[in-house]
């Protein structure tokens, strides 16, 4: 099975946006920056998830 041309279209500018924002976000940060900035998001995302209703504690959080 494989996507339509439409759908390789779309994922090929869903890349290039994705990309592009990355680049945005990152832009002046040291490899060392994005690292903590990394680590402190992934807590941020484990501290939402585990506020869900009925979540489960992911390991490390």
């Amino acid at each position: 099975m494989s996507a339509t041309r439409a759908g390789q279209v779309l994922r090929a500018q869903v890349e290039a946006a994705w990309q592009e924002l990355e680049a945005l976000t990152l832009a002046g940060m040291t490899p060392q920056e994005q690292a903590v900035a990394m680590k402190a998001l992934k807590r941020l995302e484990r501290n939402l998830a585990a506020a869900q209703p009925g979540a489960a504690q992911a390991p490390g959080g």
